[in-house]
């Protein structure tokens, strides 16, 4: 069956597939509240509902994902696991999601946390909230994501800190490379291509029917790096990312 051609939303559209993506959201964040209550297996319910929002999400634009892993890198449960991924539109999340297997969470701004319903759906569910203005409070965050990465969960990170607006990879935070470091946790590297023509960031220009490419880099093991070895760990991340993004496509 040959690809359904890519075109741009219209306005009206758009409108629609964004009250989608609020209804999708609000009846997600509702259950994964319940479930976070009374689910006898907490953790694996709310991943099922967690990628069944997703689905939810990317269902309306039609995306196509193509997931390259030509190392066969394995999504371990049994070791803290850090999810490194470039960040340029709302659907990033959503793809993580569905191209990766296991459980993931997002270490994410704390105004997220104050939106009613959605909020607590993302405390109760395990999300970790980030104060990008108090460095005293974020490192009691990423304390709260290594109690998360102790309990198997596999942990999202935007390592730029917020959506890049040309769709290029800007200069990483430490944070994230602090915490891998201090649990001894593994870097995996994932770059998604083409994300940028789908959504650009801060923009409404929505192409329905696009095809990314999921490629999952070399992993990197924080525990071979101490604190004061954190810009090398940086780097390296930062190389293999780019050599991702920069390359031509796989065939």
């Amino acid at each position: 069956m040959r690809d359904k051609q890519a075109y741009r939303a219209s306005r009206l559209h758009v409108a629609w597939i964004q009250i989608q993506t609020a209804i999708y959201t609000f009846w997600s964040s509702s259950k994964i509240i319940f479930l976070a209550a009374f689910a006898r297996q907490k953790q694996q319910s709310v991943d099922k509902a967690l990628l069944q929002w997703a689905r939810s999400l990317l269902r309306p634009i039609g995306l196509k994902i193509n997931v390259h892993n030509p190392l066969n890198q394995q999504f371990a449960t049994d070791r803290p696991t850090i999810l490194m991924c470039n960040h340029s539109s709302l659907y990033d999340i959503p793809i993580t999601f569905v191209a990766v297997p296991g459980s993931i969470r997002m270490l994410t701004k704390k105004e997220l946390f104050k939106i009613p319903v959605l909020g607590p759906a993302m405390r109760n569910s395990g999300f970790i909230s980030v104060d990008r203005q108090n460095s005293a409070q974020a490192r009691k965050d990423l304390k709260l994501a290594r109690a998360e990465l102790e309990k198997g969960i596999m942990l999202w990170i935007a390592p730029e800190g917020t959506r890049s607006r040309d769709g290029k990879l800007h200069p990483f935070k430490k944070g994230g490379f602090h915490l891998a470091i201090e649990m001894g946790a593994t870097i995996i590297p994932i770059g998604i291509r083409g994300i940028n023509n789908v959504l650009p960031s801060n923009t409404v220009e929505l192409v329905i029917n696009g095809v990314v490419d999921v490629y999952i880099g070399k992993e990197v093991n924080g525990a071979d790096f101490t604190i004061e070895q954190r810009n090398e760990l940086m780097k390296i991340v930062s190389d293999e990312m780019h050599s991702i993004l920069d390359q031509p496509p796989v065939a």
